[in-house]
């Protein structure tokens, strides 16, 4: 009886994590597709700094741009 609470709670948290994963890509679709086309470019990578190698150095060059 152990041996399968474990294994019903892992699958449980498999399935969890898949859709987890599938709203994160479906938000990240309708980011991408609806939102960014009335957005300035700017304001898109601010928003997704991730999708930068560097994101820490990008935020921190356009702070000094836009700052001096």
């Amino acid at each position: 009886m152990l041996g399968q609470s474990s294994i019903v709670k892992s699958t449980l948290f498999l399935i969890s994590f898949l859709l987890v994963s599938i709203v994160s890509s479906f938000c990240d679709f309708i980011f991408e597709k609806v939102l960014s086309k009335n957005w300035p470019l700017q304001h898109q990578e601010y928003v997704r700094p991730h999708k930068r190698a560097n994101p820490a150095k990008y935020l921190f060059i356009t702070f000094l741009k836009n700052k001096y």
